[in-house]
C-alpha cells in the first residue's frame, strides 16, 4: 500500500514597458499606457494519493487515486485598468497498470492514468494584449482546466540466445476541455484570439519494431514503423475547423561488428506528415523529412578510443526556400587515463563540415510553421571527465 502527499508553489512575474517615440525629447521614452503592464501570478499544487500494488509469477498490478487541488492566484497592474485573478480546481486522478508475464522475457502490459493542465493566467486574463498588432489576444476568465484520459497496450519479447526481439506499443489520448484558440478577423484587418474549452479532441499513436540477427553479416538488423493520428480543433469567424494531422514513417538500422573492437552502424528513416483542415481544404499539407546515418566507435591502443557520426538529412515537399539537404559530420578522439581507467581526456569536432542549418516545420491548430534559427555550427571542445566509481569510464 502506498500513500502519498505533495505541495508545490511556483511565482512568476513578468513587467511589460512599451515606449513611444517623444517628438520632443527625440527619444523612445514616452510611455504607451495601453501596451504596458506589471503580471505577477502564483500558482498552488497541493495532492494527496492512495496505491495498491500487488506482484505475483504471472501477473503483476497496482491501482489507485489521487486527489489534486489547484489555486492560480494572478494579478494584472495596467496602467489603463488593473484586474485580479482566482480560479480554484479540484480533481480525482485515477490511475491502473496491469502487467502479465508470458515468459521471463516476453510480457504484455495495459496502463491508464489522468492528467491535468491548468490555463495560463495570461489566457484568464481580461485585459487584451495588443503589443503586437494586427494580432490581438483576449483572456477569458471563465476558461476551465484540461482533463486527459491516456491509456497504452505495450508488448515487448526478447529471445536474448537468439538475439532476437519484438515490442509493440498502442496508445491512445482523449481530452476534455482541451484549450482551443477562437480566432476572428475584422473589417480593418485585425486579428483576435481568444481561449475557449473544447471536447472531442484525441490521438493516437502506434509504434512497433523488431530486431534480428542479420545471417548474411555478422551483425544485428533493427528495423521499426511508427504512425499517429491526431483530431483537434479550433474555431475561425465563429466556424469550427477541424484539424487532422498524421504522421508516419519507417526505419531501418544494421548493426556490424567487423571486430571485437569496432562496431558501425547503418540506419534509415523516413518521416511523413499531412495536415488537413476542414475550413480550408486547399491549405491541407504534406511534407516528409529524410534522414541516413553512419555512426563508427572504434577501440583503439593504449586506451584510446575514436568515434564519428554523420547524418544526411533531406528536408522535402516545403516551400521552395525551406527545401534543405544537411550533412552533418562529428568526430572525437578520447583517451581513458589514471587509475581504473577514471579519468577521459577527449577532442571533439562538431559539424565538421561547418553545414548545420536550424530549419523545421510543423503542423499547428490553425497554422503551418516554417522556422530556421541559428544554428550552433562548427566547434572544437576539449574536455576532461573523471569518474568518482571504482569500475571507471564504462564503454559501449
Amino acid at each position: 500500500l502506498e500513500l502519498s502527499i505533495g505541495r508545490q508553489l511556483s511565482r512568476e512575474r513578468s513587467n511589460r514597458l512599451t515606449h513611444d517615440y517623444n517628438a520632443l525629447s527625440l527619444q523612445y521614452d514616452k510611455i504607451n499606457k495601453e501596451q504596458t503592464s506589471d503580471f505577477m501570478n502564483t500558482a498552488n499544487f497541493t495532492t494527496a494519493g492512495i496505491k495498491m500494488h500487488s506482484r505475483r509469477r504471472k501477473v503483476s498490478y497496482s491501482f489507485g487515486a489521487s486527489w489534486q487541488h489547484v489555486l492560480l492566484e494572478g494579478k494584472i497592474i495596467a496602467r489603463t485598468e488593473d484586474s485580479v485573478i482566482a480560479r480554484r480546481f479540484n480533481n480525482i486522478l485515477p490511475e491502473m497498470r496491469v502487467q502479465y508475464n508470458l515468459s521471463r522475457m516476453n510480457n504484455l502490459s495495459l496502463t491508464y492514468n489522468t492528467q491535468t493542465m491548468q490555463p495560463q493566467l495570461s489566457q484568464l486574463q481580461p485585459v487584451p494584449d495588443i503589443s503586437r498588432l494586427p494580432d490581438v489576444k483576449l483572456g477569458n476568465p471563465g476558461l476551465k482546466q484540461q482533463f486527459t484520459h491516456a491509456l497504452s497496450l505495450n508488448f515487448t519479447k526478447v529471445e536474448i540466445f537468439k538475439g532476437k526481439s519484438l515490442f509493440a506499443l498502442v496508445s491512445f489520448n482523449q481530452t476534455g476541455n482541451k484549450i482551443a484558440s477562437y480566432d476572428s478577423t475584422s473589417n480593418t484587418g485585425i486579428r483576435y484570439s481568444r481561449p475557449v474549452n473544447v471536447n472531442g479532441v484525441y490521438d493516437i499513436m502506434a509504434r512497433t519494431g523488431m530486431g534480428m540477427r542479420a545471417p548474411f553479416i555478422d551483425g544485428q538488423l533493427r528495423f521499426s514503423m511508427h504512425g499517429a493520428y491526431s483530431h483537434d480543433k479550433q474555431f475561425s469567424n465563429g466556424k469550427e475547423n477541424l484539424v487532422n494531422i498524421v504522421r508516419l514513417g519507417p526505419s531501418l538500422a544494421i548493426d556490424l561488428y567487423p571486430g571485437e573492437k569496432t562496431a558501425i552502424t547503418l540506419a534509415a528513416s523516413l518521416d511523413i506528415s499531412l495536415a488537413n483542415y476542414s475550413l480550408q481544404p486547399a491549405l491541407a499539407a504534406k511534407y516528409l523529412v529524410q534522414a541516413y546515418d553512419v555512426a563508427v566507435d572504434c577501440e583503439l591502443p593504449y586506451h584510446f578510443y575514436f568515434n564519428t557520426g554523420f547524418t544526411y538529412t533531406l528536408n522535402s515537399r516545403r516551400s521552395a526556400e525551406f527545401n534543405s539537404q544537411v550533412p552533418l559530420w562529428n568526430v572525437s578522439l578520447s583517451k581513458q587515463l589514471l587509475k581504473h581507467h577514471r579519468g577521459e581526456l577527449k577532442l571533439n569536432i562538431n559539424d565538421l563540415l561547418n553545414q548545420n542549418t536550424g530549419i523545421s516545420q510543423s503542423a499547428s491548430q490553425n497554422f503551418i510553421e516554417y522556422r530556421e534559427t541559428m544554428a550552433l555550427r562548427r566547434f572544437i571542445l576539449l574536455s576532461f571527465t573523471y569518474n568518482l566509481s571504482k569500475t571507471g569510464l564504462a564503454k559501449n
